[in-house]
Formats: C-alpha cells, sequence, structure tokens
C-alpha cells in the first residue's frame, strides 16, 4: 500500500515538473519566434524597396542578416519538433479535456507562427538573391544574344553569293523574311538588355576606393568584393557595347544582302520573262513554219500568197527580235551584276538564240525558193505566159518598166502590143461601114468584149477578182504582178465553165492585161490605176447595165456620196474606152467637165451627189457614156429573131436589132441595112424609126400602127435620142489622172497619133460651110436651135453622122417601153 502511494506520488511529481518544463519550454519558444519574426519582418520591409535592393553594401548587410536568421531558424527547427512532441504527450496523459484543449491550440498557433516565418524568410531570400545576381542575368542575357548575332552572320554568309537561278534566289529570299522576323524579335530583347545593362551601371559606383584606414593595412573581404563588382560592371559594359556594335553590323549585312537578293530576284524574274515570252513567240512561228507546204509543192497561182504569207512571217520574225534583245538585255544585267548564272538559264538563252536564227535562215530559204519560183515560173515569168504567143513570137519583160513586149524574131523588132490584139485591131476595120458613131463604137467594144472572153465574166466573179487587191488603194497601181494574180483565177474558172471558149488561160490572161495597158497605159509609163483596172473589167462584163451603174459609182463613192472630182475621175476612165477605138471625139473627148456639170444638174449643183440622181442621169443616155448602153442593146438583140422581112434585103426573119419606120406603112429594116443607110420605096432617112432589140407584140405592133397613122396626118418635131452635153463654157478640167510622162520606147507611136490627129483636123476645116435652112428661122429658144440644127445634120449629112436617132421624140418614149420591156 505504501509503495504504492509512494509510486503515485512520484509519477504525479514527475507529470508536473514535465508540464512545468513544457510550459516554460513553450514560452521561452514563442518569445523566440516573437523576436526573429520581427526581424524578418523588418528586413522584408527593408528588402522590398527596390531601389535599396540596388545598394550593394545595404544588400549585403541584409544577406548577412538573413543568413543568420536562416542559421537560426534552422537551429530551432528540432526544439519546435521536441515542443511538439512534449505537447502531444502531455496531452495525451492529462485527464482534463479543457487543459488537453488550451495545449493543442497553442501548439497549433506556434506550429502556424513559424511556417510563416518561414515563408517570409524564403522570400527575403530570394529577394535578396535575385538582386544579387542581376549581374549574372545581364551577363548571361549579353552573352546569349551576342552569341545569336554571331551565329546569324555566318549563316548569312553561308547564304552567299547570290543564287544563279530563280528558285535559287527565291529560297535565299525566304530565308531573308525568316530572319527578319526573327531580328524584330530579338530586337526588342536586344533594346531591353541594353537599357538593363545602363541601369545597372548608372546604379553601381565602379570606381575604385580611393581611401584606406591605413598605408599597410591589407584588403579585406570587403575590397575584394568590390574589385569582383568593378570586374563585373565593366565586362558588362563591354558586351553591352560589344551587342550594340554587332547588332548594328547585323542590320547593315541584313540590310545589304536583302538588297542584293532583291535585285537579283528582279533581275532573274526579268530574265525569265522575257525568255518565256521568246519562247511562247518562237514556239507559235514555229508551229506555221511547220505547216508550210515545201516550195516544190506549190501549185503555180499559190505562190504569190504563199511568199505573202513568207513575208508576213519574215516581219512576225523580226518583230520577235524585240523579245530576243530584250533575253540578251537581261542576262547581260545579271552578269553585269556580278551575279552568278546557273546553266540552266543559260542553256535556255542559248537555245532561243539559236531557234531564232534558225527561224530567220529557214525564211531566209524559202523566201528565196519562192522568189526565183515566182521568177521563173510564177505569174509574171516568161515561162508562165510564153504560150500566148506562138513562134516567130516571144514575150519577155522589160527591165524598165516590168511590163510585157513582144518580139518578131523574123522582122527582129519589139511592140508593145500582143500579136493577137494587131490582128483584132485589123478586124474591128469592118465596123467603120457602119455610119452611126454610137453603134459603130458599140459594135467594136462588143466585139472587143467577146474576143477577150469578158462576156463569161458576172459581178460576182469580180468581187472575188477584185478582193485579190483589197490592200490597195484606188490611186496605187496594181502592177504586172497584181493584174496576173487577179485575172489568173478568173480566167481558170471561166475555162473549167466554158472550155470551147476559153481554150487558154495563158492567152486569154495576157491578152486581157495588154488589153488593160494599152487602155489606160499606152506609152506603158506604169501609171495604170486600180481603179481604172475595176473599171474596164466592170464596163466589159456581163452584167445588167444598172448593176453596172451602181458597181461604177461604189468604186468612186464613199458614204453613199461621190463629189466631182470622183465622178470626173470616173467618167474621164470611161471615155478612154471608146478612145481606143478611135471614136472619142464624138463622145466629148478628153475634157469630162460638161459631163460633170451635166450629171450635177440633177442635184442643183450639190457638192455632191448620190447613187438616185446619178442613175436618173445616166438612164437619159448621156453623149460622154451613150456608147455603153447601146453595146448593151446589141448585146441583147444579138441572137434575137423578129417575125418581120426587111423590106431592102428581104431577110426574113430579121435577126438583130430591128427598125420599123414611123411614117411608112409596114416597111421594116435589118440592122445591116439600117446602118448602111439603105432604103426602100418612099422611105427617107429622116423618117422617124423605132428600134426593137427583142420581138414585138401584138399590142406594140397596134399601138406603132397607131402612131403612123398619126405621123402621116401630122409633123412632129424631131429630138435627140440622147443627152447632150453642152461645150459651150468649158473651163479648167474639174479632175483628170496627171499626164503620162514621155517615154521614149514609145515615141514614135505619139509622133504617128499626133499626126494622124493633125491630118484629121485639117480635112475637117477644108469641109464647105452648109447652106442655110430656111427652119432655122423658126426657132425660139437655144433647145429648139440644137434640136433644128441636128435635124438637119442628119437629113443632109447622114454618112458622117453621130447617132441612129434621126427621129422624133416619139423614138424616146418608145425606147423608153423598150427599156421597161427589157428589164
Amino acid at each position: 500500500m505504501y509503495s504504492s502511494l509512494r509510486i503515485r506520488r512520484a509519477v504525479l511529481e514527475a507529470t508536473l515538473r514535465s508540464r512545468t518544463d513544457f510550459h516554460t519550454a513553450l514560452a521561452e519558444f514563442e518569445d523566440w519566434l516573437d523576436r526573429i519574426a520581427g526581424s524578418l519582418a523588418e528586413l522584408e520591409t527593408l528588402s522590398a524597396n527596390t531601389q535599396s535592393l540596388k545598394d550593394t553594401a545595404k544588400r549585403r548587410e541584409w544577406m548577412q542578416k538573413h543568413k543568420e536568421l536562416e542559421t537560426e531558424l534552422d537551429a530551432h527547427e528540432s526544439v519546435l519538433k521536441t515542443v511538439e512532441e512534449m505537447g502531444r504527450k502531455l496531452g495525451a496523459g492529462l485527464e482534463s479535456g479543457k487543459e488537453r484543449s488550451e495545449i493543442q491550440n497553442r501548439l497549433e498557433a506556434v506550429s502556424q507562427r513559424w511556417k510563416d516565418v518561414r515563408r517570409s524568410e524564403v522570400s527575403v531570400r530570394e529577394r535578396l538573391v535575385e538582386a544579387e545576381q542581376e549581374w549574372e542575368k545581364l551577363t548571361n542575357a549579353l552573352s546569349t544574344l551576342i552569341g545569336w548575332i554571331e551565329d546569324k552572320s555566318k549563316e548569312m554568309l553561308a547564304q552567299q553569293p547570290v543564287g544563279g537561278s530563280l528558285s535559287a534566289v527565291m529560297a535565299q529570299g525566304a530565308w531573308m523574311k525568316s530572319t527578319e522576323k526573327e531580328m524584330e524579335l530579338k530586337g526588342i530583347q536586344v533594346r531591353e538588355t541594353i537599357t538593363n545593362a545602363h541601369s545597372f551601371l548608372m546604379q553601381h559606383d565602379l570606381r575604385p576606393r580611393m581611401h584606406r584606414t591605413g598605408v599597410l593595412a591589407d584588403e579585406d573581404d570587403a575590397d575584394s568584393l568590390d574589385v569582383e563588382q568593378r570586374r563585373c560592371g565593366l565586362q558588362i559594359h563591354v558586351d553591352c557595347e560589344k551587342l550594340k556594335e554587332k547588332w548594328a553590323e547585323l542590320g547593315t549585312q541584313f540590310a545589304d544582302w536583302d538588297k542584293a537578293v532583291h535585285a537579283a530576284a528582279l533581275r532573274l524574274q526579268e530574265l525569265e520573262r522575257a525568255l518565256a515570252e521568246c519562247q511562247l513567240h518562237l514556239s507559235s512561228v514555229e508551229s506555221e513554219v511547220e505547216h508550210l507546204r515545201p516550195v516544190e509543192r506549190l501549185r503555180l497561182e499559190e505562190l504569190k500568197d504563199a511568199r505573202r504569207q513568207c513575208e508576213s512571217l519574215a516581219t512576225r520574225v523580226n518583230d520577235l527580235r524585240i523579245h530576243v534583245d530584250d533575253a540578251n538585255d537581261a542576262c547581260g544585267r545579271v552578269l553585269a551584276a556580278d551575279t552568278p548564272l546557273d546553266q540552266h538559264p543559260r542553256n535556255q538563252l542559248d537555245s532561243v538564240n539559236q531557234r531564232f536564227l534558225a527561224l530567220k535562215t529557214a525564211l531566209r530559204v524559202r523566201s528565196a525558193a519562192l522568189r526565183n519560183a515566182l521568177t521563173d515560173f510564177g505569174p509574171s515569168s516568161e515561162h508562165f505566159l510564153n504560150q500566148s504567143v506562138a513562134l516567130p513570137w516571144q514575150r519577155a519583160i522589160s527591165k524598165t518598166n516590168q511590163l510585157p513586149y513582144y518580139i518578131d524574131h523574123t522582122t527582129e523588132k519589139t511592140q508593145w502590143e500582143h500579136p493577137v490584139w494587131v490582128e483584132m485591131s485589123k478586124e474591128l476595120s469592118q465596123f467603120n461601114r457602119v455610119k452611126f458613131i454610137a453603134y459603130r463604137t458599140a459594135m467594136k467594144l462588143r466585139a472587143l468584149q467577146k474576143r477577150l472572153c469578158l462576156d463569161l465574166v458576172d459581178i460576182p466573179m469580180l468581187e472575188k477578182c477584185f478582193s485579190r487587191l483589197a490592200g490597195l488603194s484606188n490611186e496605187e497601181s496594181p502592177g504586172l504582178e497584181g493584174m496576173v494574180s487577179s485575172l489568173l483565177p478568173l480566167f481558170e474558172q471561166l475555162h473549167a465553165k466554158h472550155p470551147q471558149m476559153v481554150r487558154s488561160v495563158a492567152l486569154a490572161v495576157d491578152l486581157c492585161i495588154n488589153f488593160l495597158l494599152n487602155l489606160f497605159d499606152p506609152s506603158r509609163d506604169g501609171l495604170l490605176r486600180v481603179l481604172s483596172f475595176k473599171i474596164a473589167l466592170v464596163v466589159f462584163s456581163n452584167a445588167q447595165l444598172e448593176d453596172k451603174y451602181r458597181f461604177l459609182f461604189n468604186l468612186v463613192a464613199q458614204d453613199g456620196q461621190a463629189d466631182q472630182k470622183h465622178v470626173a475621175l470616173l467618167l474621164y476612165d470611161l471615155i478612154q474606152i471608146p478612145k481606143l477605138v478611135g471614136e472619142a471625139a464624138a463622145f466629148g473627148g478628153s475634157n469630162v467637165e460638161p459631163s460633170v456639170r451635166s450629171c450635177f444638174e440633177m442635184v442643183r449643183l450639190s457638192p455632191s451627189i448620190s447613187i438616185g440622181p446619178f442613175l436618173e442621169w445616166l438612164k437619159q443616155e448621156p453623149q460622154s457614156v451613150v456608147w455603153l448602153p447601146v453595146m448593151h442593146r446589141l448585146a441583147t438583140a444579138e441572137f434575137a429573131k423578129h417575125q418581120a422581112k426587111c423590106n431592102v434585103c428581104k431577110m426574113f426573119p430579121i435577126v438583130g436589132l430591128r427598125y420599123r419606120c414611123l411614117r411608112c406603112f409596114n416597111l421594116d429594116l435589118c440592122q445591116n441595112c439600117f446602118f448602111s443607110q439603105r432604103t426602100a420605096k418612099k422611105h427617107k432617112l429622116k423618117h422617124p424609126m423605132q428600134e426593137y432589140a427583142v420581138p414585138t407584140t401584138s399590142s406594140e405592133d397596134a399601138r406603132d400602127f397607131a402612131r403612123m397613122v398619126r405621123n402621116k396626118f401630122s409633123r412632129s418635131k424631131s429630138s435627140l435620142g440622147y443627152l447632150p452635153v453642152d461645150v459651150g463654157d468649158e473651163g479648167r478640167p474639174l479632175a483628170a489622172p496627171p499626164a503620162a510622162a514621155r517615154n521614149p520606147a514609145t515615141e514614135a507611136l505619139h509622133q504617128r497619133s499626133a499626126a494622124i490627129s493633125h491630118r484629121l483636123a485639117q480635112l475637117t476645116a477644108s469641109q464647105p460651110a452648109e447652106p442655110r435652112d430656111e427652119r432655122i428661122a423658126d426657132v425660139q429658144s437655144p433647145a429648139q436651135l440644137i434640136n433644128q440644127v441636128i435635124s438637119c445634120f442628119y437629113e443632109r449629112k447622114l454618112e458622117n453622122g453621130f447617132l441612129v436617132y434621126p427621129y422624133g421624140r416619139r423614138f424616146c418614149a418608145a425606147r423608153r417601153l423598150w427599156v421597161r420591156s427589157y428589164s
């Protein structure tokens, strides 16, 4: 029992001592913790000032104090654990829950304060360490940026030189763009680092210490730290200046390299574009040249078109020279800039130049071959048209005017006229027995038309023929080649349709050319115009009269109107046609001004005339072109058969033109008797006559019988069947082609023509004057005077008369009726 109590007492005393010791230890730990917390709070407040942190002395003092506090905290960490262990054990042995709860709360409070103090210590330590390591960060940042700049500079040097092809230069340009973006990002870091370095150097005193405690005193730790700090500061300063220098050099190097790459890219792009254009145009021309047929496979009529095509291709090749020169110039600019050029673009340029030279050579060879072929076998060669003459004649080309002439090897003489043309001219003399000039002229021209086979040509064929001269104006000369190339397809077509009538194409072409030259260029001066060429073919074509008038008007009209000058040119060329057969004088001669004035009287002398008044004037058959409608009437009546008998030669039926007297009863004449002025019974030459080109109807016979009865009991005044031209005041000619220059080769021909004209004038002047007719005294007006004079002229001088119309105005109405029936 006693022993038990003693043990119990001992336990209680021990417990009481443990409680006292715990509370004492806990109180002492709380006091120490309060002191440490206060010191850390003070240190945290001081280190929170950024400017104070930059002070090295203060920062070092704070770091020393922090180090002491950190050591003390580390030493008391085991004490905290011991106190916590004692508290847990003490609480476990207490029976009172209240006391145990108080001990537990105190332990938790101490533990929480310990954690707060530790967090504060860590914060202060990080702040001080960060401030202490600022120079290291600057040094590292400076060295890193300097290293990056040096690496980029080496990469940029590795990119050089500029690529020799566009793809390589484009790759270099892409690298430059990516480097530029990197430099933009690094530029921000460089500027920030330089700014921080300057700030660091300005906030630290890097000057050496001038005052020492003693002359012989040794440097202490503080002096060692100052030396280290100055060394670091100087290193930062050096690195900062180096960074600025390297960055500026990199910027300059980048700008120069970027400029070189950009300029090289532009030059190489220009070269590649020029090469692409050259290759495109060369391929186009080469494709056309490859599809050209060889010269030896061309037909004769295709030679001129082939030469024109070859000239067009040669022009395109000459234009292509600009693109080739551009490519060569672009290559020269690339090489002049010391830019290496790869082998591929060099090969492309060499290929372009070789292809260009090959094209020029091929076209030059083809042009020479075509020229030789045209010279030897073409339309203008002797070989092509030498069949138009037979031995001993030979066709040749004059070297002075490039026109054909003919050599008679029997007489060893030369002449401009084709031998067949000379025979045709002799055959035309048989029409001189016709007393009436208009019909005599029309018969000669009709004979020429048929002999030249132009009566087989219609307007569509002429339009196709004229289309080959589309590139020439009316005032230009078609030349021999132009005429041959136009007429050859025309007569080939006629030969295919009418082989019995156009037996020799060469003869037909050569004869037509000789006809045109004799018509408009008798002296062979090369003055034949395109307009004259077209007018002659239209006049001698097989077309309706009004269609010819319309076509001729359209040749000289502009926008549906023709002025006096162009109408004069048309009439001047038309008057050359009767002049060719020696009948021009009766149609007004070479002066067309009266005819032009007569034409423009239809529009009251307006500056221009349209197709309507022009046709109306021509339908009145003006004196200068009256031979043309007469030729059409002859052509219409050529095969007409009339159921009547000629009262002179007794021809039945009458073939050709039929003439019925409107004064004598049932008197008909054939055209041969009428033209030779043969009469029968009581018929007189002054009687009015009715002309028929086509067989008559019963109504026309009845009408003519009525006229005959009426004419028996009344005398009608005769009037002209054509529109006369007043030549009283001709004045200066309105328009005419320039006078032909003297040609020594044809001077003899001109002299003979002048002599014949002079002799004709003498014969005309030597004729006696006609006696005065009493009927002239009754004339009341100039028009009646003209009509009366012409009536007397026909009565007394019909053998030298002009027209077939020695009858009254009834013939005009009958002729208009005939025109309507013919149309």
